[in-house]
């Protein structure tokens, strides 16, 4: 990374509230470097390491980041987190409730199951979640009523490990196509 200025697109403030005093956290979450990260361009390892010159209290991660799921490799970055003095306080993930096709829908809901068992494993406490997209031909009560009932779904899981679902303010994943952009490079 020589002559590459470390910068983070993004910081996350999470709070310890306690009847005596108030512990405002800083977690830092490297939205610059999120295709090189999900690339391999830079290794997560890489990127906790470089996170040392920010000297935040956690690291945000986005499951994209992972390449594997089995405790084993969860173990070593859990571990090089620790190390490197970081808390994981929070992982985001991306899943689309918005599916019509049940098993789809499905499949979505199953991976966001194994998302919190992830984050629990890194010893997160917060799994952020997004809705999904909106799509042509399914309404927005339609919408509703799926990822109501996708994250509904989710949280006896969540429950068993001790995680919080948060959802997400914005619509989308960054790697997700825009329908809107696509309507717009077939009208060229």
């Amino acid at each position: 990374m020589a002559g590459k200025e470390l910068s983070v697109g993004v910081l996350i403030l999470w709070a310890n509230f306690t009847e005596v005093q108030i512990m405002v956290k800083l977690s830092a979450f490297p939205k610059c470097y999120v295709e090189d990260i999900c690339s391999g361009k830079i290794s997560l390892f890489d990127w906790i390491e470089m996170a040392t010159e920010l000297e935040p209290d956690g690291l945000e991660l986005y499951s994209g980041f992972l390449e594997s799921y089995d405790s084993e490799y969860l173990s070593k970055v859990r571990n090089s987190i620790a190390e490197h003095g970081f808390q994981m306080p929070m992982m985001c993930y991306s899943p689309d409730f918005t599916l019509k096709d049940v098993n789809r829908w499905q499949r979505e809901v199953e991976k966001q199951k194994e998302i919190i068992r992830v984050t629990a494993e890194l010893e997160g406490k917060f799994c952020r979640v997004l809705s999904g997209q909106k799509r042509p031909g399914i309404s927005e009560d339609e919408g509703v009523r799926l990822v109501v009932e996708a994250i509904q779904s989710c949280l006896p899981v969540a429950e068993e490990y001790d995680v919080t679902l948060v959802m997400e303010n914005h619509y989308k994943d960054s790697f997700w196509r825009s329908l809107f952009w696509d309507s717009i490079r077939s009208i060229q």
